[in-house]
């Protein structure tokens, strides 16, 4: 049994990982891949000493971190959790591991689209990538869904490869960094109080039918990328209190409701979901989890 284990390798875990391999603490770091979200960001200019950095080299430069302290990430999707005492069983389809601390650094998930027909075309026009899947679309008319920092980090890889970009819309304003949104409406046009009402197509989409102000349009496009929100990776916890969003309630110090159990980053509630704060969670919750053990 581990003193500790971390779930996740987005810049949360393998910020409590590198603090943990300092402090030489028993511990394993479990994730299926690494880097979180952050490594689907094209580029990244608000973290600390680094300028115009795509997030995959961030999450490239922490793994080297950790390797240098000995530490490799356990390639393993964990399947449930259960808590014994106080004990924590996590388990996968082949194997089991139990520990005395647990951290969720398990971040969060794209919500996806409702709209009519959206399933049909999940994979076939509907993307939840931009960074995976915008070269796909060469020469292309596509939409964006959404109005914050994401929407407008997909326009802006989207505007390397597509021939128009729409960009829609649901409130009257955009929710994204004004400097940040002044070089991402430069390529594209922006249609506000938008939703999609159906998405249409053959085999692949060629069209999505939109509510513009109480008027019905039709767009001829090839592609829709969904940045509308984010679902926290949470449902594995099932004995921590929760937000109404699903996200772990976790205090100052990255504690949960149970003893011995931390949450970090943006699986929590924290209101900041920013690479910077993760990173500076994971290690909050990595001392108090250390501080923990030495008082048991």
């Amino acid at each position: 049994m581990k003193d500790l284990i971390i779930l996740g390798a987005g810049p949360a875990g393998m910020s409590a990982a590198i603090y943990a391999a300092r402090k030489k603490m028993d511990f394993s770091i479990i994730a299926s891949g690494f880097g979180g979200n952050m490594a689907l960001a094209s580029e990244v200019d608000n973290y600390p000493g680094l300028r115009n950095i795509p997030g995959y080299e961030i999450a490239v430069k922490m793994k080297e971190h950790l390797k240098s302290y000995g530490v490799k990430i356990e390639d393993d999707t964990i399947e449930k959790i259960e808590r014994k005492g106080k004990t924590f069983i996590l388990k996968s389809k082949s194997k089991t591991y139990e520990c005395e601390t647990l951290i969720i650094a398990t971040g969060r998930k794209a919500r996806e689209l409702t709209s009519k027909n959206a399933d049909k075309f999940k994979g076939k026009g509907i993307s939840y990538c931009a960074t995976c899947d915008a070269p796909l679309f060469a020469g292309k008319a596509v939409a964006v869904v959404g109005g914050g920092n994401s929407a407008m980090d997909a326009v802006m890889q989207l505007s390397k490869h597509a021939s128009k970009i729409y960009l829609l819309v649901r409130r009257d304003e955009l929710k994204a960094d004004k400097m940040f949104a002044e070089k991402a409406l430069k390529h594209c046009e922006v249609k506000y109080l938008c939703e999609i009402e159906e998405f249409s197509g053959k085999d692949f989409l060629s069209e999505i039918i939109i509510n513009l102000e109480g008027k019905r349009e039709t767009l001829k496009v090839d592609g829709v990328f969904s940045e509308i929100g984010w679902k926290p990776n949470s449902d594995l916890i099932d004995f921590a209190d929760k937000t109404e969003k699903g996200e772990i309630k976790a205090d100052n110090s990255c504690r949960t409701s149970v003893e011995g159990l931390f949450a970090a980053g943006d699986v929590t509630d924290s209101s900041s979901k920013q690479m910077i704060t993760a990173a500076g969670l994971g290690a909050t919750a990595l001392i108090s989890a250390y501080n923990y053990l030495n008082k048991q």
